[in-house]
């Protein structure tokens, strides 16, 4: 913003919300404690981070509500993102139920005094209607005899409009006057939708309805400062690839938002990921204004050194660890290229100079365009020298405190020449962009040859997968998971991350890591010799329950037992988890399993695919099963052998909207000692798993777009 000037809060966001339009917001409320991991604000142009969990409580059952505030609070979030729907509390035209008068779980104001009594922040979404999915959101007496939504300029539509927001307010007012309340403002619904005027004067008019409130709002904030209107740019006005993250932009005094987040390096222990845009200048724009708050900012730039030197700005200042290379300029524009004997010696350089002082400090990113080299990817010489430059200043922030963050390999966009040829030169001559993410002390890009680490740099060192299939594009919200091998310990990031020329989707390979990976041509394998230096080693991150994970909980991760060996992790989306457990496989030698699950109304087809493929191959069942499903619907299942003893049974729903049931029989064929015992390790709703028939079948109910491990012994 102009100096003197109020400041400017740019809520920016990719995820959570329902989509299907451009997703406005603005900011009624602003006293936040939060630190959320799918949020970005900006502060005189400058990021503050926070973080909350996703909580849908209208989806969970009453009594679970306290159960995912204390998860979510033990996990460390510090704040909730509560969306609050008008259909859900709005059963019929002339009752509005905040209280739970009508239904238990319509109780707003039990669901307020509960996160209050757990000491989280709140950020309540009032969504009047998700206005772009046409009539599914709006309350069903709003609709016309054929369940048409009701035209822009119907009175009664406006007048319960207000009515709903104001009794909202007032609300939360009365119960969490530091909650910070969103509006949802999208395309609006009815006939009018496709004329471009009549859009345009029903925000205005929507607009008009919000700063009415803002009035309430002041009056239980006063403390937060002036609230002050920015036009939101029309969505006709913005570029197609952007209006997933248009915002509605409020301004307040910057007194008042300075005490929304700490800076980002109080939480630099959490770092453990890197973003990527090898693209133009808009696109690493994009980078900045998308990339989560847990994630190592690593941006790829374009060939303008000033560009980079900007970033690194923005990234260090703000107490990230990140080293921005350019791409080797095939134009060779204004910036100093290096050959590729002097890059790979900057490469080393640099990898030498982030590593002193820790072996578990040091993170390198680099990206290449040349499609006829067999170098690693280059860096300018300038850019280098100023990153390493930077990076002297914050050496002190480098430093990780827990395992977790211990060195990452990420092979970006070439992932099957790791396994067929690992010490061949890193490049994917198919794609031209090649990401890698470096970060043990003496690792040599060329050689992906752990026998020159000596065993404590091996022990620090945790690998990991990439775990993704076809395109994922920002049209569907498509995540990357990653999960390291070593010590039991999991990683997980989003995946901001675009890698062709339009910036918009990544094609990533499928990496399976199990036994049947052909060794290299040094012996063993990189993969196999991983998973044998870490197998047996099996530290909890968050703790070591066992019983069942609320979605709202997000994102956490437990481990079922010593004997177990089974690691499950939700991280919360708009679609839905994405689930991954690890089993130890017989033959000595460790499985690392995922399973992305997408809630099936907006999830794509080859999102559910995804799941059918990973649930059926990659886990690879080692025992014979017969599978009885109800004639409307078919479940994935999978089996796995553990020791001591027993057998994991993975059950995913990825079909419609509605419960199945699935009876597995002759559980005699899976070489169990006694009579069969059925014990439920995680899920997410109400999905149950019962030994049936006297013993002589297991029958299990998954709800639709859950998942359930159960433990057969």
């Amino acid at each position: 913003t102009a100096s003197g000037g109020p400041s400017q809060w740019a809520l920016r966001t990719r995820a959570n919300l329902p989509r299907s339009t451009p997703h406005q917001h603005i900011v009624t409320g602003t006293h936040m404690r939060l630190d959320i991991a799918e949020w970005q604000f900006w502060l005189d142009d400058q990021p503050r981070i926070l973080r909350l969990a996703w909580l849908p409580y209208a989806q969970l059952k009453t009594g679970a509500w306290r159960d995912a505030c204390e998860r979510a609070r033990d996990a460390g979030i510090q704040g909730l993102l509560v969306p609050i729907s008008w259909e859900h509390h709005a059963p019929a035209a002339d009752v509005l139920d905040l209280d739970g008068s009508t239904d238990a779980r319509r109780d707003l104001t039990r669901l307020l005094s509960i996160v209050a009594d757990v000491d989280l922040g709140l950020v309540p979404i009032a969504m009047p209607a998700d206005f772009g999915t046409t009539a599914a959101r709006l309350p069903a007496w709003l609709l016309g005899p054929n369940r048409e939504p009701p035209s822009l300029w119907d009175r009664a539509y406006r007048d319960a409009t207000g009515g709903w927001h104001e009794a909202l307010v007032q609300t939360v007012a009365a119960i969490a006057p530091d909650a910070a309340l969103l509006w949802a403002l999208t395309e609006p619904p009815g006939p009018d939708r496709a004329d471009a005027a009549a859009v345009t004067a029903y925000q205005s008019w929507l607009t008009t309805r919000y700063e009415e409130t803002l009035d309430l709002a002041r009056e239980w904030q006063r403390e937060v400062g002036s609230f002050e209107r920015v036009a939101a740019p029309q969505p006709d006005a913005v570029p197609a690839e952007q209006r997933d993250w248009l915002l509605f932009d409020a301004s307040v005094r910057a007194e008042a938002l300075s005490r929304l987040s700490r800076p980002v390096h109080d939480y630099l222990p959490e770092v453990s990921t890197a973003l990527c845009i090898p693209d133009t200048r808009q696109a690493l724009a994009r980078a900045v204004q998308l990339q989560s708050a847990t994630h190592l900012l690593a941006i790829v730039a374009d060939d303008e050194t000033a560009v980079v030197a900007q970033l690194n700005t923005i990234a260090l200042d703000e107490g990230r660890a990140a080293t921005v290379w350019q791409q080797p300029a095939i134009t060779r524009s204004r910036s100093e290229t290096a050959s590729p004997v002097e890059g790979r010696g900057l490469w080393r350089q640099s990898i030498a100079s982030l590593a002193r002082g820790s072996r578990s400090l040091s993170w390198t990113v680099a990206a290449s365009s040349q499609a006829d080299s067999n170098t690693p990817a280059l860096g300018t010489r300038p850019a280098a020298e100023r990153v390493a430059r930077l990076l002297d200043d914050y050496e002190e922030l480098l430093v990780h405190s827990t395992p977790v963050h211990d060195p990452l390999v990420v092979l970006w966009d070439g992932l099957s020449e790791l396994v067929t040829a690992p010490d061949e030169a890193l490049s994917d001559t198919s794609s031209g962009h090649f990401l890698t993410l470096l970060g043990a002390a003496g690792w040599q890009p060329e050689c992906l040859d752990l026998s020159a680490l000596d065993d404590e740099t091996l022990g620090e060192f945790r690998a990991a997968i990439v775990i993704g299939h076809g395109y994922l594009d920002l049209e569907s919200y498509g995540r990357l998971v990653v999960y390291a091998v070593g010590g039991g310990h999991v990683l997980t990031f989003g995946t901001p991350i675009y890698a062709d020329e339009s910036g918009r989707r990544i094609n990533t390979r499928i990496l399976y890591p199990r036994p049947s990976i052909a060794p290299s041509a040094r012996g063993t394998g990189l993969w196999r010799r991983l998973v044998n230096r870490f197998r047996g080693q099996h530290t909890p991150i968050l703790g070591t329950e066992s019983d069942k994970v609320p979605l709202a909980s997000a994102p956490l991760t437990f481990e079922a037992g010593p004997g177990d060996n089974l690691w499950w992790r939700w991280h919360g989306s708009r679609r839905g988890p994405a689930v991954a457990y690890r089993a130890e496989a017989r033959q000595g030698s460790t499985t690392v399993i995922g399973t992305p699950l997408q809630t099936p109304p907006t999830g794509s087809s080859a999102d559910r695919a995804i799941a059918r493929r990973l649930v059926t191959d990659l886990l690879e069942p080692l025992v014979p099963r017969r599978l009885e499903p109800e004639p409307h619907l078919s479940l994935d299942l999978a089996l796995r052998q553990v020791e001591p003893g027993g057998v994991l049974l993975f059950a995913g729903n990825a079909g419609p909207a509605q419960r199945g049931a699935i009876q597995l029989r002759s559980l005699e064929a899976l070489g169990l000692d006694g009579p069969p015992r059925a014990d439920v390790i995680a899920m997410a709703g109400d999905s149950s798993a019962r030994i049936a028939d006297e013993g002589s079948a297991l029958s299990v109910v998954v709800d639709a777009g859950d998942a359930l491990v159960v433990r057969l012994q």
